[in-house]
């Protein structure tokens, strides 16, 4: 378990993506993540998945990094901690000197004080480690290019009009699902679209390629159903 953990500010963009029920599950995920609660972090909504996908690793690599340098800090302080700076002559005799036992007439017949300490050194050590983060590897921006599908599928259902476009070419279509199921194709095909009109465009043509029987349609009410 980890006390503290960071969260980076360039994972803002990505949550705020997300509806306030998911946003307060991405939190959720983040303290049972540290306290070592693995079993109780929710990816049940793909959105939610997606973007811990982009978090994930970040929060991996901290923990391993604060693990090595309190490892290392521990292992040091076994080997006596900082070592000691280089003494001239004058100073080495002092301190020999000193380690000598003084054999005063009042100590003479006491054995206990004239037993010499032994030189044990007090070495403490601190489990408080400051870890900061540069992320460099091509997974990690891979993740950021998914999340961006993610964001050009929010812009989508909140556009009213390119809905109305889509909903006259295919008939019926439900075009929330059908955009959760493609974006997600994207993300297993490891497709990275980098604008807004590159998403779109590829959209209908995914669509208009997909089978009748893979595509989502809405359900017939009863009122339209007597129209037909």
């Amino acid at each position: 378990m980890k006390e503290t953990f960071i969260i980076r500010t360039e994972w803002f963009d990505a949550i705020s993506e997300l509806q306030p029920k998911e946003q307060a599950i991405i939190l959720n995920n983040l303290f049972n993540f540290h306290l070592g609660n693995d079993d109780l972090i929710d990816l049940d909504i793909f959105s939610v998945k997606l973007v811990w996908k982009l978090i994930q690793p970040n929060l991996t690599r901290n923990i391993e990094k604060y693990d090595n340098k309190r490892n290392a800090s521990r292992e040091n302080g076994k080997l006596g901690g900082r070592p000691r700076k280089n003494l001239n002559n004058e100073q080495v005799i002092d301190i020999e000197e000193n380690k000598k036992p003084k054999n005063n007439l009042k100590n003479l017949n006491n054995p206990k004080v004239n037993a010499e300490k032994p030189n044990n050194p007090i070495v403490s050590v601190s489990d408080s480690v400051s870890v900061s983060d540069s992320v460099s590897d091509s997974d990690y921006f891979k993740e950021i290019d998914f999340a961006k599908n993610l964001e050009f599928k929010n812009i989508c259902l909140k556009s009213m009009l390119w809905q109305d476009q889509v909903q006259m070419k295919f008939k019926r279509i439900e075009i929330p699902k059908m955009l959760d199921k493609y974006t997600n194709h994207l993300s297993i095909s490891q497709v990275l679209k980098s604008n807004l009109k590159d998403y779109k465009s590829h959209f209908n043509n995914w669509l208009n390629k997909l089978p009748e029987e893979e595509k989502i349609f809405k359900k017939i009410t009863t009122k339209e159903m007597f129209m037909l």
